[in-house]
């Protein structure tokens, strides 16, 4: 008589890399040391196995790694303060994603949750050891992964203006699909990780782009609590579930034919699609909204109008359709799910982050690279 067996269900690891050493207001520690209890509770009731590095501000406060193997609770022999003392740094990054590898089942499916403060297309955190101040950069996140060989299924990002086409396109490649928002993502409340993890526990393996979308309810409905929007509270937090993988090369035809179709524009043309630029807004007065930018210029006589209705079409495919009771609201209204970087014209007080924005750092990302988009977002400076 045969017997059958069903296919075992691969493990998901999941890495938690939390930076409060960030000098910047509100200071994050009694945040993190909540967002750290909360996740490490949910492993252990989820059966996932956890790897978390925690990085607090103050002198004296080391950093620490532990790792939480599922229900089996915590490893306490893993378990050890780190000496790194910057984490918004490749190599600590790299260090404990090494960590992370040496102590979890090799055939492990992978998410990665990034914690702390945000600065857009600068990257990540601003930790003030050693000085200056430095963020962790996109393409620093990218060397990481790349380095050690580890295949991310999906990125969840608890930090501000993340959901960007700089980010998309600099981690294709890193991972199959993001979490992310355009906007400021408050940081009191820690995330509802038990739901998350039940989300994650219930995909198949492998997962479609539907199935991560489905990681948006449980923070839409976190999100839903005044007490969770911030102090005062923001009036809607917004996430966007992004389909990363394969999506650079017709991001890269697509807005570097709309890169050189509106360095052609002249006279009226040119101050008309400068003015839709400046209406787009994405989250910060220094990030455009992609897809109402096209819309804005989407009409305009072609070749201009083509370009812009390409890339549209090109970003749209980078959002997962919300469907499977997906509120779609979360995508809907001014936030339409993606921006650009682009330097405020008028003032840049009005940004919050924009000096963390440097323009020989800035234009080194791969897409500036490949689609010089860069001469876009500068041209108020280079004019």
């Amino acid at each position: 008589m045969a017997v059958t067996t069903s296919q075992t269900k691969r493990p998901w690891l999941v890495l938690a890399y939390i930076v409060a050493d960030d000098e910047r207001k509100p200071l994050l520690n009694p945040f993190a040391s909540d967002e750290l209890a909360a996740i490490k509770q949910a492993a252990i009731d989820e059966d996932i196995a956890l790897a978390a590095h925690v990085d607090f501000t103050g002198p004296g406060i080391a950093s620490r790694r532990c790792f939480i193997a599922g229900a089996n609770g915590e490893d306490r022999s893993a378990c050890r303060n780190s000496l790194e003392e910057n984490s918004a740094t490749m190599f600590s990054l790299q260090e404990f994603l090494v960590f992370a590898r040496n102590h979890a089942a090799p055939d492990s499916r992978v998410a990665v949750f990034f914690w702390g403060h945000g600065a857009g297309p600068a990257g990540f955190f601003l930790d003030p050891n050693p000085e200056p101040p430095k963020s962790l950069a996109l393409p620093d996140v990218t060397a990481a992964f790349q380095a050690i060989e580890l295949p991310i299924e999906v990125m969840l990002f608890r930090d501000c203006w993340t959901a960007s086409l700089e980010m998309a396109y600099e981690f294709d490649g890193v991972t199959r699909y993001a979490i992310a928002s355009q906007g400021l993502v408050p940081i009191p409340g820690a995330w509802p990780f038990k739901e998350l993890f039940q989300v994650l526990n219930a995909m198949p393996d492998p997962a479609q782009a539907i199935d991560m979308a489905r990681l948006l309810v449980p923070l839409d409905t976190h999100y839903q609590r005044r007490s969770n929007r911030g102090v005062p509270p923001l009036s809607e937090v917004r996430f966007a579930a992004l389909r990363i993988e394969n999506g650079r090369a017709r991001l890269k035809t697509a807005l570097g034919a709309f890169v050189e179709e509106l360095g052609n524009l002249t006279g009226g043309a040119r101050l008309s699609s400068r003015s839709v630029l400046e209406l787009a807004k994405g989250g910060d007065a220094a990030l455009v909204d992609v897809i109402t930018m096209c819309e804005g210029l989407r009409d305009l006589p072609d070749p201009m109008g083509k370009a812009a209705r390409d890339l549209q079409a090109a970003t749209a495919e980078l959002r997962i359709s919300q469907t499977d009771g997906t509120p779609a609201a979360i995508l809907d209204g001014s936030l339409r799910g993606i921006s650009l970087f682009r330097r405020p014209a008028v003032s840049q007080s009005d940004s919050i982050f924009i000096e963390s924005v440097v323009y020989d750092v800035y234009s080194q990302l791969v897409l500036c690279n490949e689609t010089g988009w860069n001469t876009i977002a500068y041209e108020t400076l280079l004019d």
